[in-house]
């Protein structure tokens, strides 16, 4: 198997095509980023939504510095409760991450912090799936010149999807098991069929 080949297998299937967007350069900015959000959606409707997410969420809520070494050890019970739910590692990560912020004064969750944890969590899981993987890769094949233009991008395409971000972890929040979860209206437009016909005889 050529090492591509070997490489994309390495991608669940919604973030592997998204990868095949950014590596061809034929998909624009806001295609990428509908794929993206689009795959997001996907991934919390297949897993289930973030086990253990709504615990999580009290548990930061809750720390303070006396209490730091029982909520770590909170969160990762949770994980094992849930068999070690690749979301709920993720959503472990985070709460952590959040909690140091929060105790030592640089960032935290201000008001609606269900809201703003689980759109952490899904920032986090786009990252995981698909940004962690794709930026040397994509930098190795010439896609970006270095890693610092790949960052570049990467921040425009997040800005980019964050409204579609946030309005699934609304929705996240309403149903944990993320049941019936959607993504947004797509940013880029459809293409019609003449315009696909056009692509298709231009590649041919």
């Amino acid at each position: 198997m050529p090492e591509g080949d070997r490489f994309e297998r390495a991608f669940r299937a919604g973030w592997r095509s998204a990868y095949q967007y950014a590596r061809d350069g034929k998909a624009s900015d806001e295609e990428t980023a509908d794929k993206l959000v689009k795959s997001l959606a996907k991934n919390l409707r297949d897993a289930g939504g973030v086990p253990g997410r709504p615990e999580m969420t009290q548990t930061v809520a809750d720390c303070v510095p006396a209490t730091l070494l029982e909520s770590y050890e909170a969160l990762d019970r949770l994980v094992r409760e849930h068999n070690g739910h690749r979301h709920a590692k993720i959503a472990a990560d985070v709460a952590k991450s959040l909690i140091v912020q929060s105790l030592s004064g640089t960032a935290g969750l201000d008001g609606g912090i269900s809201s703003q944890f689980a759109e952490r969590v899904c920032e986090a899981i786009i990252d995981n799936g698909f940004f962690a993987k794709a930026g040397t890769r994509l930098v190795e094949e010439g896609r970006f010149s270095n890693l610092q233009e790949f960052r570049e991008w990467q921040g425009k395409i997040e800005g980019m999807i964050e409204p579609s971000v946030a309005k699934i972890a609304e929705q996240l929040v309403q149903n944990p098991d993320a049941k019936g979860l959607r993504a947004p209206n797509r940013m880029s437009k459809k293409k019609t069929t003449g315009e696909l016909l056009g692509e298709n005889l231009l590649s041919s």
